[in-house]
This record gives C-alpha cells, structure tokens and sequence, in this order.
C-alpha cells in the first residue's frame, strides 16, 4: 500500500511538470512571424512590441483555438485580424526595469511561445520570430 502511494504521488508531479512540455513538430504553416516594436513617446513611458503570426492556411486546422503567447518575459492575448493573420501586442519592460510577472518557459530574444488549445487539449509551440522595422510605428 504504501509503495502504491509513492508510485502515485510520482506520477501526480510527473504530470504536473508536464504542463508546460512544448511541443516537438509544428501543426502550423507560417507564411511569416514578426515583431515591429514602436518606441514611447515620452521619455518615462514603455516602448512596445505588436507580434504578428501570418499563417498559409489556418482553415483547413480544425479544433485548433489559438489564444496568446509568450514574448520577453511578457504574456498577451492573440486576436485575429483576418482570417489568416493574428496579432498580439506587448507593453516592453524599460531596460532597468525588473520583471515581476514570470512566464514558465525559458525563451531568447528571438523566440516565442505560441499558447493554443487542439481538441481542448492546452499546447505549446516555440517559433523564432523576426523584427521587422518600419517607420510606420515612430512616434511623429
């Protein structure tokens, strides 16, 4: 009995530290990923980043929900533009700044976690992502 009480106290946090797994092979074709980041317009506000995932097709994926990603110690919610194009957007941390909300992956500066649901099952996917600088995004 109390074997069988360790064999499920251990397979209890085996789980448990599985939350987070990312996932192996990518279910997604991206037509492109980039981040644009637009700097603050005063000296004490926070720049900011807009993420874009633009995928081939996203039709023919059913039971895939997309819903937000993890980008610079930071979290944000995924809204649909079109059908094929997402966008989140990121208050950056200014360079000094201490960060006080923890994400549970461990990324690069050139990565992000896409967080989405297949079948109601939560997934993770890492994709290295892309700047792309326009002068759209500067303050006038």
């Amino acid at each position: 009995m109390k074997n069988l009480l360790v064999i499920l106290v251990l397979f209890l946090l085996g789980c448990k530290s599985n939350k987070f797994a990312l996932e192996s092979t990518s279910i997604f074709t991206f037509k492109e990923v980039f981040f644009t980041e637009t700097p603050a317009a005063i000296q004490e506000g926070n720049s900011f980043a807009t993420v874009t995932l633009e995928f081939q097709n996203f039709d023919g994926l059913k039971n895939i929900e997309l819903i937000g990603i993890y980008f610079k110690e930071k979290y944000a919610l995924l809204k649909a533009k079109n059908k094929v194009t997402y966008q989140a957007s990121i208050i950056l941390p200014k360079e000094k700044e201490e960060i006080k909300e923890k994400i549970p992956f461990e990324i690069q500066s050139n990565e992000i976690i896409i967080s989405y649901k297949e079948s109601g099952k939560q997934k993770y996917l890492l994709k290295i992502i892309q700047r792309k600088d326009s002068f759209d995004n500067v303050p006038r």
